[in-house]
């Protein structure tokens, strides 16, 4: 009796490990497939302060960087990035609307694009001016004013650093 149960010991052994040996086998393709965690980290910013700026601001919202730098003739500049853009960001003079610097405005181009960083709000704003669209006459009634579209998309910021 002891003989059988030393028999279907090691027959219960083979079959455990040629299980995990198969396995073994077959795991870099089970792994193939999973995405990788460097593929969901998001990216860092690409631009910086330059060496004569120092950083005033970072602020991170969902969707955008933005970074305030300045220096000592009181020359600001706004860095704008989108986390989810593969392009470098774009690099703005800015100007102060508030005394205490916690207002920011930056514009692109020729005034299209407006940028505004309200750390007291915590929002940073953006407001893009659309050129208006012909407007058809109407027989015999004044001519309309086209109009341009104005689209303001505003951006609460999740985390905000200040020098």
């Amino acid at each position: 009796m002891a003989l059988s149960q030393t028999k279907s010991y090691f027959q219960w052994t083979k079959i455990a490990l040629a299980n995990a040996g198969i396995l073994l086998v077959l795991s870099p393709s089970i792994f193939l497939h999973l995405p990788s965690l460097a593929q969901n980290t998001p990216k860092t910013p690409d631009i910086t302060c330059s060496d004569s700026d120092s950083l005033v601001i970072k602020a991170y919202t969902n969707n955008y960087y933005v970074t305030i730098c300045g220096n000592s003739n009181d020359k600001y500049s706004m860095i704008v990035e989108s986390k989810k853009s593969s392009s470098s960001g774009i690099k703005l003079d800015a100007r102060p609307l508030d005394n205490g610097k916690n207002l920011f405005e930056a514009k692109a181009e020729a005034g299209k694009f407006t940028y505004t960083m309200d750390t007291s709000k915590e929002e940073f704003k953006i407001v893009e001016i659309q050129p208006p669209t012909p407007v058809r006459p109407v027989p015999g009634r004044p001519r309309p004013k086209p109009r341009p579209v104005i689209k303001t998309t505003i951006e609460k910021i999740n985390t905000l650093l200040m020098s």
